[in-house]
């Protein structure tokens, strides 16, 4: 679904071919005249070739990270992270806790999945008596939203 018919798209190259049909054209195996002579094809031709190289590199190479790698990204990213209110959720298992950011972002899409509703604000409160229990409010907006 195009969202703004009058804008164009894709990126546009000096010739007026765009840098999406030199890809296509790379994909399907041909090469057209023009493709040949132009340099500006040429140039981006040459760009997407080594592009393939390098993720075909990355692809057949893989890196392995050094152990406990995972463990350090995500501690680092604990401690950037400002959670604000977390709840406590039911786990046999382990503690599990889910920030009220979190909770708000999931319940917005699920509400945003329901055809003509969409959720334009979503806020979540812990119930200060019992912290398993939460508020939730939900503003929407569409065809169905209340004025």
């Amino acid at each position: 679904m195009e969202m703004n018919p009058t804008q164009e798209t894709g990126h546009l190259l000096p010739c007026g071919h765009s840098v999406e049909d030199v890809w296509d054209d790379m994909e399907a195996d041909r090469i057209t005249d023009h493709a040949l002579n132009c340099p500006h094809c040429t140039t981006a031709r040459a760009s997407l070739d080594e592009l393939t190289e390098a993720t075909r590199a990355l692809i057949d190479d893989p890196a392995t990270p050094p152990a406990g790698f995972l463990d350090k990204i995500m501690t680092a990213v604990r401690a950037d992270l400002s959670l604000g209110q977390t709840i406590r959720l039911p786990s046999p298992t382990a503690r599990v806790d889910i920030s009220t950011y979190a909770l708000a972002a999931m319940l917005r899409y699920v509400v945003d999945g329901v055809d003509g509703i969409c959720a334009h604000e979503c806020r979540v409160e812990v119930s200060p008596d019992n912290s398993g229990a939460v508020k939730v409010w939900i503003d929407q907006t569409g065809p169905e939203a209340p004025t």
